[in-house]
C-alpha cells in the first residue's frame, strides 16, 4: 500500500515537471526592438552566421533576406543599428529576425 502511494506520487510529480519544461520552452518571441553593434562572423565554415556584436559583448545571430545579408558579409566589423521584429532562440545565441539595418558611424553610439 505504502509502495503504491510513493510510486503513484512520482508518477504525478514527474508528470507535472515534464508539463512545467514543455511550457517554458518556447522558440519564439514577440520581442521587438533595436540594438547597436558591430557586425561579426561566429561558428565554422559550413555552418558559419551572421551575427551582431553589442558593446556590451553580447552576440546575437542575425536572420535576415538574402541581399542583406550578401551585403552585411562584406561589411564585418562596421558598426549598425539592427531593428528587428521578433526573436527565436538558438543553441549559440538568440537569434533577431532583422527588420532594417541602417549603417553608422562608431563615434555616434
Amino acid at each position: 500500500m505504502k509502495f503504491k502511494k510513493i510510486v503513484t506520487v512520482m508518477a504525478l510529480s514527474l508528470i507535472m515537471m515534464g508539463l512545467n519544461a514543455c511550457s517554458t520552452c518556447k522558440n519564439t518571441f514577440s520581442e521587438k526592438g533595436k540594438i547597436k553593434g558591430s557586425i561579426v562572423v561566429i561558428g565554422n565554415e559550413p555552418f558559419s552566421k551572421l551575427a551582431i556584436k553589442t558593446d556590451d559583448d553580447n552576440v546575437y545571430i542575425l536572420k535576415c533576406k538574402p541581399d542583406v545579408e550578401r551585403k552585411l558579409w562584406k561589411k564585418q566589423g562596421d558598426y549598425y543599428l539592427v531593428t528587428f521584429s521578433k526573436t527565436e532562440k538558438d543553441f549559440r545565441a538568440l537569434v533577431l529576425i532583422v527588420d532594417e539595418i541602417v549603417p553608422l558611424n562608431k563615434n555616434t553610439k
